[in-house]
């Protein structure tokens, strides 16, 4: 994440490419797209032109209107950081090569090549005139470096370890830099004196900003904390927990009243700096999507992540609604209540959080497991909750909370749960290949369903009951008689796991999402296949129709959400 030296931009590098933001509103101005995962971005001072680095490429675009100006490459080179110069006219890019590049901005010609560093570059920042140009790298050592000559002007060493974030005040008075070892050292520029060593953090530094009046510092590190200190005396004032996630970036926004900070999930939280009070968030992408659910009357979708967020979207046109964070560990899977007023999630943390819909608090926590939670389900009536854990299901009285009933399954973790619309089924599916049918009021055991080669990964019901979908990670999916337990037709669903299925409101047409990132579409029972769905760039991991059935959302580990018309 970078703010534009106005103060009026915000450039985000996701997973999917670059965001252009409003920092005073945090409404989106751009989307560019780039086809891979953003390591560095850059904006220049004015906010008229973004710039990302992603693999050995950068790209400059104008924000105006989204086109291309400079591309430049350089073979076997991860690009890590990257700067514009106040002035405008450079453009500054560390590399894992060792070596930082000077690209003239208006021809897009190479203007130096900087050499010395004996390690990575893990940072690039200007001088306030524009004149020198600052390197940190895993070398263990800070350069400075003349942006007319190339010249070397000054090396920062004696560090414990690599220097991994760079800051000037808008002074150039001071140098902040950041150590992996969760140091901040502070450097006067105008004498050759001795560092301050600021030490707060307890993970690596990759994020620093002054604010404008050069009278506060805001480093993040990974240990999710941003610490505001005050300089020149260097001493903490405040820290900052939201957790933020694995911060990347952080600025003051340009009245130094508010500050920004982005983390590696891609979000972007919106602090007051008087009290460290959250104004607000904006994701950047969905997140590695492990599971989703649509709202029973079909105006939100909630999407569990491996990063940890629960994210509320509306479903009319896609846009975020809210962004949820609780849970220590990735979402495994998420669930409405009947009545859509609430929304809970699992995660390998072990707990259940429950969270009201229309206003994101948090309803209840629950710590329910002790080696983590995979699959989640409500009971028809909304009286039950379901987990299921290692070689277990919980049964869980709601809203108390408390556990009713343990039931033991197969080994390993329950993937799946499953109830039928009248409640008189519960399906579970395990890790020995086998789905469990259970009777919904008394738990006992019903059936064991055979038949599978590999774990299965997900179960659905047909509406009215009669049918039930099995998916499996060797790519084949099974459909169920549920009055005599038999299969009726299986289908092969790609050659790769298939990681979530789901039936239409109307029973006649069956979804499902596989790891080698297709969603496909066949008529039931007959199983005739429709149509292959492309457009994730990675595995699918979740799809479910809307209860109107006209569309289809499906979540994979590109971190988007996708909305289909199927209808």
């Amino acid at each position: 994440m970078v703010l534009s030296r106005d103060g009026l931009w915000l450039g985000l590098g996701t997973s999917l490419g670059v965001y252009v933001v409003d920092a005073r509103t945090l409404e989106e101005r751009r989307f560019i797209e780039t086809g891979g995962p953003v390591r560095a971005v850059a904006m220049s001072a004015d906010g008229s032109l973004v710039a990302a680095g992603w693999g050995e490429k950068v790209r400059v675009w104008r924000v105006e209107d989204g086109e291309l100006l400079l591309g430049f490459e350089a073979p076997k080179v991860v690009v890590t950081s990257l700067d514009f110069s106040p002035d405008g006219n450079y453009l500054a890019q560390g590399a894992d090569d060792k070596r930082v590049r000077l690209w003239r901005v208006a021809t897009g010609e190479l203007a130096q090549m900087l050499e010395g560093h004996k390690g990575g570059v893990n940072a690039v920042t200007f001088f306030p005139d524009s004149l020198s140009v600052a390197s940190a790298s895993d070398d263990k050592t800070v350069r400075v470096w003349s942006v007319g000559n190339g010249r070397l002007e000054r090396s920062l060493i004696s560090y414990p370890a690599a220097v991994t974030a760079l800051a000037y005040s808008s002074d150039g008075l001071w140098l902040a830099t950041g150590v992996s070892n969760g140091e901040v050292w502070l450097w006067p520029t105008e004498v050759r004196g001795l560092p301050q060593v600021l030490r707060a953090h307890t993970g690596r530094v990759t994020a620093l900003a002054f604010d404008r009046g050069a009278g506060r510092l805001v480093s993040g590190a990974e240990d999710q904390t941003l610490r505001l200190w005050a300089i020149p005396q260097g001493s903490l004032e405040r820290t900052l927990r939201w957790p933020v996630g694995r911060v990347r970036g952080a600025a003051f926004a340009r009245d130094g009243q508010t500050l920004f900070s982005g983390s590696l999930e891609g979000n972007v939280e919106h602090w007051r700096a008087s009290d460290g009070t959250l104004i607000g968030a904006l994701a950047g992408d969905a997140g590695p999507v492990q599971a989703l659910a649509y709202s029973p009357n079909g105006q939100l979708i909630a999407t569990g992540s491996w990063d940890g967020y629960l994210r509320i979207w509306r479903a009319s046109d896609g846009r975020l609604a809210q962004v949820l964070f609780g849970h220590a560990g990735g979402i495994s899977d998420v669930a409405f209540s009947p009545d859509g007023g609430l929304v809970a999630s699992t995660s390998e943390d072990g707990r259940i959080r429950v969270w009201e819909t229309g206003t994101g608090k948090e309803f209840a926590t629950i710590q329910a497991g002790r080696r983590g939670l995979w699959s989640l389900a409500f009971s028809p009536d909304g009286r039950r909750l379901l987990a299921g854990g290692w070689e277990q299901i919980l049964i869980l009285s709601f809203p108390e909370g408390q556990v009713e009933k343990t039931i033991d399954t197969g080994p390993g973790p329950v993937y799946g749960l499953a109830f039928s619309p009248n409640g008189e089924l519960l399906v579970s599916s395990s890790g020995d290949q086998t789905a469990r049918v259970w009777n919904g009021f008394d738990w006992t055991l019903r059936a064991t369903l055979f038949g599978h080669a590999a774990f299965i990964h997900s179960l659905a019901f047909s509406p009215d009951g009669t049918l039930l979908v099995t998916g499996a990670s060797d790519g084949v999916l099974k459909l169920w008689d549920t009055r005599e337990f038999a299969v009726i037709n299986t289908l092969q669903g790609g050659s790769t796991a298939v990681n979530s299925v789901a039936l239409s409101p109307d029973g006649r047409v069956l979804a499902a999402g596989s790891s080698d990132s297709f969603v496909r579409l066949w008529e039931v029972p007959n199983g005739r296949e429709l149509i292959s769905l492309s457009g994730h760039f990675s595995e699918v991991k979740a799809v479910a129709f809307s209860p109107d059935g006209r569309s289809l959302a499906s979540g994979g580990w590109d971190d988007t959400l996708r909305l289909w018309m199927v209808r």
